[in-house]
This record gives C-alpha cells, sequence and structure tokens, in this order.
C-alpha cells in the first residue's frame, strides 16, 4: 500500500470508530432516533473527519513562495520523455504524461539528461 493509502484508510477507521460509538451510544441507551436524525449525525462525523483530513494535508503541504526539495521523480519521467527545446537560460524543457493523460513539462539544466537508448 502507499502512504496515501494507509492516511486514507487511516481516517476511514476514525470516522468508522466515531460512528460506531455514535451508533453504539444510541443503542445501549434505547435512544429512540428518527432515521433522518442518526443519518445527519453520521454525515456530520464524516464532514467532520474529511474537513480533518483536508486541514492537517493542507498545512504540510509547503506555501508558495518556499523552498523545496524535488523527492521523488514522477512516474511519468521514469520512461524516454521528450525534449522540447532549450529555454533562454541553457535548460532542457522536456515534456511528459502523466497516468491521467495530462502533459506536464519540467526544465532541468543539460547536465541531467541524456539520449535515451534505441530498442532494436
Amino acid at each position: 500500500m502507499t502512504k496515501d493509502e494507509w492516511k486514507l484508510l487511516r481516517y476511514g477507521l476514525l470516522t468508522a470508530l466515531l460512528m460506531g460509538l455514535v451508533l453504539g451510544l444510541i443503542l445501549v441507551n434505547n435512544i429512540n432516533f428518527p432515521k433522518i436524525a442518526a443519518e445527519a449525525i453520521l454525515a456530520v462525523i464524516a464532514g467532520a473527519v474529511f474537513l480533518l483530513y483536508r486541514y492537517i494535508e493542507r498545512r504540510k503541504n509547503p506555501k508558495p513562495g518556499e523552498m523545496v526539495v524535488l523527492i521523488e521523480v514522477p512516474r511519468g519521467m521514469l520512461k524516454p520523455i521528450l525534449l522540447n527545446e532549450y529555454d533562454e537560460d541553457g535548460r532542457a524543457e522536456l515534456e511528459f504524461k502523466d497516468s491521467d493523460g495530462d502533459f506536464h513539462y519540467i526544465f532541468v539544466a543539460p547536465e541531467f539528461i541524456k539520449v535515451a537508448e534505441q530498442n532494436g
């Protein structure tokens, strides 16, 4: 499992735990709740956990203007990719397509690229 999948699993388990606690309290105390009220409570719990997840993720992301380090090469760049051109500063403009079919561009110094080996 990827790191993101583990995160989603943890938040899903937290949601299920909170929902179970609420439903357990309702059942143990024999509280007669209208179905719509119980559904609303569960929706609020799920929404609150989702908002917590979004808040934590947003806090961890670097802010524009901060210095960052590329920690992993995007999957689409692990194969030969197109060298479009060199910009006015001599950087190579590379073009690649991700798994969703979206095109992306990255500029790198020429010493970080080489001609791909031809098969056949």
